[in-house]
């Protein structure tokens, strides 16, 4: 059969492009040095070579990945360092086992770089060795983490005399932006280091920046600790460093014979002794349900934060502020130091609504906003 084509008219034609074929070792490189990962077995060679890699972009590519989700099984061994982008494009990396060969624990040991809008789900973090850093995503950020999460069934267990403990990261010294950990995810801290630091979202928020984030994690401490529904700390040692826009709406359990630890709704502990560092909170609240025993003798327990430092000792200097931020939980008062400016406890999360604008106000420029849900329960589930 032929074709004849006349000078001058339009022909619509149909052309089927199939996709490119992948490499058999799941990833390519382009003529810019960035990597492209199409599958599993891409993921886990680039693993493999990151390092040699450097600053290149990283893109977890969307159209070749079945339902955006990469099942890994078996043993991970984190990405000691990544300083490039990551691109997570919305794909769950699901079902590992996070392992390490040094103190950092996680899918990245150390983030350098940014990564982004990349998840979590149904993970295992054991962590049985101590001074760690650990958090299924990033033992230790020193870069940006922007829309991230970790949801699902994930179990993180710490035996070991772990250090900074975070379902999302162990330690913070960079930004944590619009991330979150959800309903289903677990940390039960069983180690032997009483100033451990426990995180629904962060283990130590080590002068850092935390915008915009949420966590509803259950934390069970079956040893002393310090632990908060949303940083384990947010102690700062000569750096200044502020959780905003953000809340913490999760479960913080403790065994009854514990004679020594600190939780509070946000934070286990916060504040500094040092000159020149401050930790701001500003714009955030807390729904955390928060043991009942009574915070007497090493037991201490806050609203918003457990063990507090607001001042410098004999000085009038603020090294803890509060502003607009709430607590809606059993507890009386915000810190467990007594009451602060900036922080106020409401009977219901309802109770929140009047303040919204103020709040919204105090977080202007953060790129986040409070609105009212005003779906049903049924839309809401």
């Amino acid at each position: 059969l032929k074709f004849q084509f006349v000078s001058g008219h339009r022909y619509p034609m149909t052309v089927n492009v199939d996709k490119l074929q992948i490499p058999e070792e799941g990833y390519l490189v382009d003529s810019e040095g960035d990597v492209h990962i199409y599958n599993e077995t891409g993921l886990a060679n680039w693993a493999v070579k990151a390092a040699d890699f450097g600053d290149a972009t990283v893109t977890l590519e969307k159209d070749y990945i079945e339902d955006l989700t990469l099942t890994l099984s078996g043993a991970w061994t984190a990405v000691s360092e990544f300083s490039g982008v990551l691109e997570g494009n919305g794909v769950t990396i699901t079902g590992a086992t996070l392992l390490s060969t040094d103190d950092n624990i996680g899918f990245i040991g150390i983030n350098k770089g940014t990564i982004k809008d990349l998840i979590f789900a149904d993970m295992t973090l054991n962590v049985d060795v101590a001074g760690t850093s650990s958090g299924v995503l990033a033992a230790r950020n020193e870069g940006e983490i922007i829309n991230c999460a970790v949801g699902g069934a994930t179990n993180i267990k710490v035996t070991g005399a772990g250090g900074n403990i975070g379902a999302l990261v162990g330690y913070n010294e960079g930004k944590l932006i619009g991330s979150s950990v959800g309903t289903e995810v677990s940390l039960t801290y069983s180690g032997n280091n009483a100033e451990a630091n426990i995180g629904g979202l962060v283990g130590w928020n080590h002068g850092g920046d935390v915008t915009g984030c949420h966590a509803s994690a259950t934390l069970n401490l079956e040893k002393g600790a310090n632990a908060g529904g949303l940083a384990g700390s947010a102690w700062s040692a000569g750096k200044e460093g502020t959780i905003g826009a953000s809340y913490a709406a999760g479960r913080i359990t403790v065994a009854s014979n514990l004679s020594t630890w600190a939780v509070g709704g946000l934070a286990g502990n916060g504040g500094t002794t040092e000159s020149g560092a401050k930790v701001n909170i500003i714009g955030c609240y807390s729904t955390t349900e928060l043991p009942a025993d009574a915070a007497t003798g090493n037991k201490k327990k806050g609203g918003l934060v457990g063990k507090a430092v607001i001042k410098q000792q004999g000085a009038s200097i603020v090294t803890l502020a509060f502003k607009e931020c709430y607590y809606m939980n059993e507890v009386d008062k915000p810190v467990n130091a007594g009451e602060v400016e900036g922080a106020e406890k409401l009977e219901t999360a309802a109770d929140i609504l009047p303040y919204l604008s103020e709040i919204n106000r105090s977080i202007t420029g953060s790129g986040f906003k409070y609105v009212e849900n005003t779906a049903s329960d049924k839309e809401k589930e």
